[in-house]
């Protein structure tokens, strides 16, 4: 079924009307494909003619019921230096399922510990923190501030949602505490080269390495270049601090 867009209208309300009613009849995992932090599900849905559709979901054996909260959350720290001006820091990961390197904002899944019944910022924070202090380095963090709103990532393969944050930290991050199995260095990108940086990664021959970078796809793409740079030199400014998905 085709729907098309109409400017001035409740769009996003009444898509469910446009479409087809389904209905989940069973959402089982596969059997020995549940790991601690990643599953295989069968799922099987009822459409309004009846027919049985099977389909097959990965999800997160820790995933938060709580439509306020993502699962992970991604996270681009920055502090003011000596000369005032911003330094960002991002991280350079192994990733294992694309079998390469990529440069990244630094993540995690949220944990239940982290979370505070209708706290949802304190529990963004505390899980904001410990990846910053696992991954890039002991820090104290000034502010936080939401660069996209909950997204899925990958709707056809994954039910799983993340969010974006920008953080201000008091200096440079001190000692990481990684897993074994973690191998991320930290790069410094200086404010005023942030641009240039983001040119740099469209240039770069290497399709595997930049297919999945967050700070291009998750950012640049999802709010536009100029209004992702200008986002973030007015956050630093503290001259706005909402969201620029809600910006004309």
């Amino acid at each position: 079924m085709r729907v098309r867009y109409q400017p001035n209208t409740k769009f996003i309300l009444n898509m469910e009307k446009s479409y087809p009613k389904y209905k989940q009849v069973s959402f089982e995992p596969s059997p020995t494909s549940v790991t601690k932090f990643i599953g295989l599900y069968n799922v099987t849905y009822q459409d309004e003619n009846g027919k049985i559709i099977p389909y097959s979901v990965v999800s997160r054996p820790t995933k938060i019921n709580d439509t306020n909260l993502p699962d992970a959350v991604s996270v681009l720290p920055y502090y003011i230096d000596k000369d005032g001006e911003p330094i960002f820091i991002i991280g350079n990961q192994y990733r294992f399922p694309i079998h390469s390197r990529e440069l990244s904002c630094f993540a995690g899944l949220l944990d239940k510990s982290d979370v505070e019944l209708g706290q949802p910022k304190n529990t963004i924070l505390k899980s904001v923190s410990r990846e910053l202090s696992e991954e890039c380095g002991e820090v104290k963090i000034l502010k936080t501030i939401p660069m996209t709103p909950i997204m899925n990532k990958s709707a056809g393969l994954s039910n799983e949602t993340e969010q974006t944050y920008l953080a201000e930290i008091s200096g440079i991050p001190g000692a990481q505490n990684l897993e074994s199995s973690e191998d991320i260095s930290c790069i410094e990108i200086k404010g005023r080269d942030l641009s240039a940086f983001l040119d740099e990664i469209e240039n770069l021959e290497s399709k595997q390495t930049t297919s999945s970078i967050i700070l291009q796809s998750a950012l640049s793409s999802v709010i536009g270049r100029e209004k992702f740079i200008s986002f973030v030199k007015d956050s630093i400014n503290e001259k706005n601090k909402s969201n620029p998905l809600n910006k004309d």
